[in-house]
């Protein structure tokens, strides 16, 4: 998945900077961004640096990676009723 999603119980999507936005907006502490949000031209740069932050943020060693697949393969056998 490339970005984070947030599907609220009304039925709303959001995705990304705007699903960050939208959780700001829930969060008494997190108010300012919420707030830097509703300024005029702030979303496209909110938006870019959710998307750099997004794109960087794998783990530099390859265990991550590997760690994922494995995570996937285990949900995936498990879903199925079946053991390893």
């Amino acid at each position: 998945m490339r970005e984070m999603r947030v599907v609220t119980a009304d039925g709303g999507r959001y995705g990304g900077a705007d699903a960050i936005i939208y959780l700001a907006g829930l969060i008494w502490w997190a108010w300012p961004l919420y707030a830097a949000a509703s300024i005029p031209g702030a979303g496209p740069i909110l938006a870019a640096g959710y998307r750099w932050f997004a794109e960087h943020r794998h783990c530099s060693a390859r265990e991550c990676a590997v760690a994922a697949k494995d995570q996937r393969d285990n949900f995936t056998t498990e879903a199925r009723g079946e053991t390893k």
